[in-house]
């Protein structure tokens, strides 16, 4: 009954968009995830398929929704003020005192890792005209670890939820996750962003957006403006981690412009792009591509964390991450005929087919 009203919910909202009655839609869309959020949580693979069925359905009608929205309200003379909002206040200080001492090491360290990945991300926000202090999102949402995963379920180095990821095309099955995968989860958070900027209008907004869901942001606009509140991000009620997403993006901003005045010293990290991309034409097995390239497989596991086998996927992509000095060599190997497949003669094996939903009190031994 509840899987049926959420679907429901979503084919209302549908209808309305159709009609043009964007504020309806959007309400249509708020009873669909309060549908879904009723749905059992006991580990059974109906309700959580039935869960996320709804949350992409739902995702994919607040996009168009907004995006009906912007086309709609949005005159084309619009300019964006593109850059981050200089803010020093109770919330911003925290976060700096929090960076500076308790979490001291975890910064370091994220910033150090930072090196493989930013100077790719600075230039693609250079690409799009955003604000080069978007490049230390990663490092508030998963300490640049791209492998990282969250209680929310959320992915890889800019953190995607499965339905967020979809929407901006980053393909999820047996093979491949892309959210793990640097160059494309990068480029689906930079068009995410830019919708959010678009829809909201300013960057706290925005960015609130990025960690809670724009449909969260988007109700607690309404309600303020309801009773005549201000809709600035400060004055929002929002949840907890979100309220304080925002003054750590800007704490880190502070940080890394000036760490002598908080008595940090950072590791020197690279401004050159650590890796290229190569497209091999067919399906590889990484670690015959690993000796072909002259890296280590673990390093090649490392680069390439996006593929959840010991190949990649039959029907593509076959681009592989690569170190740049390393890229030009592989190519040249493939060129002379020197041939990484392996896949077609010794194919590896496929994950098993039995998945388990852990429950509270288990724990790895018992399982296996």
């Amino acid at each position: 009954r509840i899987q049926k009203e959420a679907l429901e919910a979503c084919q209302s909202a549908e209808e309305l968009l159709g009609r043009g009655e964007v504020d309806a839609a959007l309400a249509a869309v708020d009873r669909a995830y309060e549908r879904m959020l009723e749905l059992p949580a006991n580990g059974d693979d109906t309700y959580l398929q039935a869960k996320e069925d709804i949350r992409i359905l739902a995702a994919d009608l607040i996009g168009r929704i907004h995006g009906a929205g912007r086309r709609a309200a949005a005159p084309t003379s619009t300019s964006w003020d593109l850059a981050l909002p200089i803010v020093d206040n109770q919330h911003v200080q925290r976060e700096i005192q929090s960076f500076t001492s308790g979490e001291r090491e975890q910064f370091l360290e994220g910033y150090r890792r930072s090196g493989l990945y930013r100077p790719l991300i600075l230039a693609r926000l250079e690409k799009a005209g955003l604000p080069s202090q978007l490049s230390w999102l990663p490092l508030v949402e998963s300490w640049f670890k791209v492998r990282a995963l969250s209680r929310a379920s959320a992915l890889g180095m800019w953190q995607f939820i499965s339905s967020t990821g979809v929407r901006y095309g980053l393909s999820r099955d047996s093979w491949v996750d892309e959210r793990l995968d640097p160059e494309k989860s990068t480029d689906a958070a930079i068009a995410y962003l830019i919708d959010l900027h678009g829809l909201f209008g300013d960057w706290p907004k925005a960015l609130a957006g990025y960690n809670c869901g724009e449909g969260c942001v988007a109700r607690a606009v309404r309600e303020n403006r309801a009773v005549g509140r201000p809709t600035d991000f400060w004055s929002l009620r929002l949840p907890t981690e979100t309220r304080a997403y925002v003054p750590k993006l800007l704490a880190i901003s502070r940080l890394v412009a000036s760490p002598e005045t908080y008595g940090l010293t950072f590791a020197p990290i690279p401004n050159q792009p650590y890796f290229g991309v190569v497209d091999a034409g067919k399906q590889v097995h990484l670690g015959e591509a690993a000796d072909l390239a002259g890296i280590s497989r673990d390093d090649m596991f490392a680069l390439n964390p996006a593929f959840n086998r010991m190949s990649t996927p039959p029907h593509g992509p076959h681009r592989l991450l690569l170190p740049v000095e390393r890229v030009e060599p592989f190519r040249a190997a493939l060129a002379s005929g020197v041939s990484p497949e392996r896949v077609a003669s010794e194919p590896p094996p496929p994950p098993p087919d039995t998945r388990h939903q852990v429950r509270r009190g288990e724990n790895l031994t018992g399982i296996s």
